[in-house]
């Protein structure tokens, strides 16, 4: 079976061309060919098509091979150049053969012809292939010193959150505690409750940068992508406006992928108001998901995505796009392009945190004037055991979404008094000990308090485990972490309930998130009403358990 071949002839004379071309055809190509016999048309030809080689004749009349292979060179293609002569000498050989041309051949000796250009061709495919490799190191290198980098800034972020959320559990509890008081006047509970919505705007803020620093609480199940983008478009539509048309592209048959349902859709959200941002005079944003399987050959494509099995999510618009500068820090907290007070820039940051935490990657294809592409790649699952459903709620906007997410804030309980028991408390933070200690009793708790781990077993080696219901315990204390002190209380006190309340839920081993719903558990910062709901819980299964060991 012969072999195509997209070959251009620099040439005047079409009986040389012929004679070329039978022998390439005798050696087993199918050339495909043009010629030109001038510098305008072969730098014209050069720009506007493809080619594997370039045969050039070294004599012509207005034109000859050395100036021929000047034009070529300036085109900067790194396919072969072989120049043909009747009569070539040495000395204008090696000369041809310094200035860039990959061999030479005499027409009288054309049986050559072929063998040149297989070599060639050989040779040009290696180094195609070098280059691609070449790229692909790049590409990966470039990946890791953005991941190294990110990192960085994610340790930095979850740091600061971290520490932001002790204070924010004393301005939410003490101003929550204030607010039940019965002789406020109308000013002073307008007061509070500028207080209490700008500690809530802290708190999505906190949450922001947790799924930057991908620290966030997150409960995967299996999902099928289309069925999930299908159920929010009457959320998205209005989102964008009347000038944005939302294309979706579910394809068939689609796998499934295990990921948070709350949190994909708020990376979802982010993207395609992203989009629709992009697109100040209109346009179109499509959605599409696809299976895709990254492979040897294909994963030049998909810049540094491991190769594997994924569920790919496109969030496609015909915007402004953007630089190669604004696509380096594109997912840096903090980082937009948007003018002041027209953005947080967390809404991008919070996807990459979000995605890499749920083990996929997420890839940006950007050209100025011409849009830009976020792939998000999330690994396909071979089980579905998991609970597949992805219902949601239309009505509900992206605000509210990333508000629902705060479950430690908004326990789902409307009578969070009315629990008895005792309860003892293990805090380091005076003024957060204080405070609990406040709203536990309030809730008609007996409360013993202690300062550390250290502290908290001597209380209940003194007493012998007997009358502690619970051990409401930070995780992170000195002399004694509450993870220790839970160790031994369970070993030695069985009968007494554990609570861990904490803004590093990771050091409790709830690792990248996924949450253990075994482990009682709250994730500061939390209000009051979170408290009593949890402590209430925990409490109420202990007293269970208590009848039903009396029974």
């Amino acid at each position: 079976m012969s072999e195509p071949l997209r070959v251009l002839f620099v040439d005047d004379s079409e009986k040389d061309v012929f004679l070329l071309l039978r022998q390439l055809r005798k050696g087993g190509f199918e050339p495909q060919h043009k010629r030109v016999e001038d510098a305008a048309s072969l730098r014209t030809i050069l720009q506007s098509e493809e080619w594997q080689i370039v045969i050039s004749d070294f004599h012509m009349s207005d034109f000859d091979g050395l100036m021929a292979l000047q034009v070529f060179k300036e085109a900067g293609l790194d396919i072969p150049f072989i120049l043909v002569s009747a009569v070539v000498g040495e000395e204008t050989a090696v000369l041809a053969m310094k200035q860039g041309a990959h061999d030479y051949v005499m027409k009288g000796n054309l049986t050559r012809l072929v063998p040149v250009v297989q070599r060639e061709l050989r040779e040009a495919e290696m180094r195609a292939q070098q280059r691609r490799t070449q790229l692909a190191l790049q590409q990966r290198e470039e990946q890791l010193r953005q991941s190294q980098k990110m990192e960085a800034i994610g340790r930095l972020a979850a740091g600061a959150a971290h520490d932001f959320k002790n204070v924010l559990t004393v301005i939410l509890g003490q101003s929550q505690l204030l607010m039940r008081e019965k002789d406020l006047s109308a000013s002073q509970r307008s007061k509070l409750e500028h207080i209490q919505n700008a500690t809530d705007k802290a708190c999505a803020l906190i949450v922001r940068l947790l799924a930057f620093s991908r620290k966030q609480e997150l409960k995967p199940e299996a999902l099928n992508l289309g069925t999930a983008v299908n159920a929010m478009k009457s959320m998205l539509t209005p989102l964008l406006g009347n000038s944005i048309r939302l294309v979706v592209l579910p394809e068939p048959n689609l796998g499934l992928c295990e990921v948070d349902a709350n949190s994909l859709e708020q990376v979802i959200i982010n993207l395609v108001i992203n989009a629709r941002d992009a697109m100040p005079n209109g346009g179109t944003v499509t959605v599409g998901t696809a299976n895709l399987a990254v492979i040897e050959e294909n994963a030049i494509h998909h810049a540094g995505v491991p190769q594997g099995d994924y569920i790919l999510l496109t969030v496609t618009d015909s915007g402004t796009g953007m630089t190669e500068e604004t696509r380096k820090h594109l997912f840096e907290p903090f980082f937009t392009t948007k003018e002041s007070g027209k953005g947080t820039g967390l809404g991008l940051s919070t996807c990459y945190g979000t995605i890499h935490q749920s083990g996929g990657h997420i890839v940006v294809h950007s050209e100025l004037g011409k849009g830009s592409s976020f792939g998000v790649y999330l690994p396909r699952i071979k089980s579905h055991a998991v609970n597949q459903s992805t219902d949601t709620d239309p009505a509900v906007s992206g605000e509210r979404q990333e508000e629902a997410s705060l479950e430690t804030l908004t326990p789902e309980s409307s009578d969070p008094s009315g629990s008895s028991g005792t309860v003892l408390l293990a805090e380091d933070e005076l003024v957060i000990r204080e405070l609990m200690a406040s709203v536990l009793r309030d809730m008609g708790c007996t409360v013993l308090e202690a300062g550390n781990g250290e502290q908290a077993l001597r209380i209940l080696e003194n007493s012998n485990g007997q009358g502690i219901d619970l051990l409401l315990t930070d995780i992170v204390m000195p002399v004694m972490g509450g993870k220790e002190l839970a160790y031994k209380v369970g070993s030695r006190f069985p009968a007494t309930k554990i609570l861990f309340c904490s803004a590093y839920p990771e050091k409790l081993g709830i690792r990248n998130g996924m949450f253990d719903k075994q482990i009682p558990f709250l994730q500061k910062p939390v209000t009051a009403d979170a408290l009593k709901f949890k402590v209430r819980e925990v409490l109420g299964d202990a007293q269970a358990a208590a009848v039903t060991g009396q029974n």
